[in-house]
């Protein structure tokens, strides 16, 4: 991002400050907003319409909504301020996908398709995740969450045992615009995570909303290579893979797995592991 000249030294012109804060980043409302010299601080302005005056709220109190949103969204600590600019590329396949989630972050709600990125550890998924979250709240003001599968699991097996119904307990991320769900198919794949996500997403894909993944499995959408179980029909299929490489569809479940064939498109990230050195 180039900042005008005139911009805000703090924030470079953004309106808002990021910093980690415990296990997430967080954001706020930069000086420079809260001293809005166009409202002096009221938040509101007066405006003209059919000759009749009335009150609006100003930008700087946008901002403040903004804010807002991109706290509850829940984005990792590690992800602070990782946004599209950050995302370094190393090849023009990374290019590409980053080209096709960053489309998607400034074309929504026009696009409402979502997107899964598979591939190895280490190639970026969870940042771009994170970068389209960023995006979509502070820049857009949409609603979004951030999940890690496990986390999932782990706070509906604890909402259980609080005596929560299944219903009450997805409700927060059943109903929120934008869903980003990282490292789905990890996890192992037991009835009750399948029978969790596969509610989930059933709400999420009847009202018609906008779902983010990420996975470390291996994602083929050819159904002539898979048996009726989810695993390889042709085992030559899997020469040349890591030998712990697991299919989306096996580890997800049927019904899951073609729901997404719809909601997402699927885009393969590939390269060398960005945190392993050796890798």
């Amino acid at each position: 991002m180039i900042a005008p000249a005139d911009a805000c030294a703090r924030c470079l012109g953004r309106g808002h400050l990021l910093a980690p804060s415990g296990e997430r980043s967080r954001a706020e409302v930069c000086g420079c907003q809260l001293d809005c010299q166009v409202c002096r601080g009221t938040r509101r302005v007066v405006r003209e319409r059919n000759g009749a005056l009335y009150a609006a709220p100003c930008r700087c109190r946008d901002a403040a909504r903004r804010v807002a949103l991109y706290n509850q969204a829940g984005i990792p600590r590690h992800f602070c301020d990782k946004g599209f600019s950050t995302f370094r590329v190393y090849d023009p396949a990374q290019r590409d996908v980053l080209a096709l989630v960053q489309g998607f972050a400034q074309s929504y709600p026009r696009e409402r398709k979502g997107f899964c990125l598979w591939g190895r550890p280490g190639l970026g998924k969870t940042h771009l995740l994170c970068a389209t979250l960023q995006h979509l709240t502070l820049e857009k003001g949409v609603a979004c969450r951030f999940v890690e599968i496990s986390f999932l699991f782990s706070e509906i097996r604890e909402a259980f045992q609080r005596n929560v119904a299944a219903l009450t307990a997805l409700a927060p991320l059943a109903e929120v615009d934008v869903l980003a769900v990282d490292e789905i198919g990890k996890g192992r794949g037991t009835p009750f995570e399948k029978d969790t996500l596969d509610e989930l997403l059933c709400r999420r894909y009847n009202a018609d909303r906008t779902t983010l993944f990420s996975t470390n499995c291996t994602v083929a959408l050819g159904p002539e290579r898979f048996t009726a179980a989810g695993g390889y029909a042709d085992p030559l299929a899997r020469v040349g893979k890591q030998l712990d490489d697991q299919d989306l569809r096996g580890q997800v479940g049927d019904r899951t797995f073609s729901r997404m064939t719809e909601m997402v498109g699927f885009h393969h990230l590939d390269g060398k592991d960005r945190r392993n050195p050796f890798g």
